[in-house]
């Protein structure tokens, strides 16, 4: 019984401790860069001037192009790769002249929709034909 009441009054005296003396926030400036890339997502202005827009992005900081490209605008039809407006081309003359990076990402989901050629919708990802048709894409 004598142990309990000891642990028991050590308990009261360290909580009462603890709320007389609470700690001070400790302030802390903003953290150091690092090797963090700011990364925006730049679509054309409202005026439809792309290049002023991402211009703008340039002098918030942007450090690289987000392109986001959905699998069935790439692979039209089985094997084919020939999409409406060709993203990646395009990509391929505009940002090297900038000497911008491309952070790409190729989409076989998108936000809750699966993006995939028709003939693979009904397939699972993991299925081997999907994921050939996949690394080929990447090919």
């Amino acid at each position: 019984m004598g142990l309990a009441v000891v642990i028991l009054g050590l308990f009261a005296v360290n909580s009462f401790l603890i709320a007389e003396s609470p700690e001070k926030p400790v302030e802390q400036g903003p953290l150091p860069k690092g090797n963090r890339i700011l990364a925006i997502k730049v679509n054309t202005g409202k005026d439809g001037d792309f290049d002023k827009t991402f211009n703008e992005s340039l002098r918030a900081g942007n450090e690289t192009q987000v392109l986001p490209l959905d699998w069935n605008e790439l692979e039209t039809t089985p094997g084919t790769f020939k999409p409406t407006t060709n993203f990646l081309a395009i990509a391929n003359v505009y940002y090297p002249a900038l000497t911008i990076p491309i952070h790409l990402t190729l989409r076989p989901v998108h936000t809750s929709q699966k993006v995939v050629p028709t003939d693979l919708m009904d397939k699972p990802f993991d299925d081997p034909h999907t994921i050939q048709r996949f690394k080929n894409l990447l090919d």
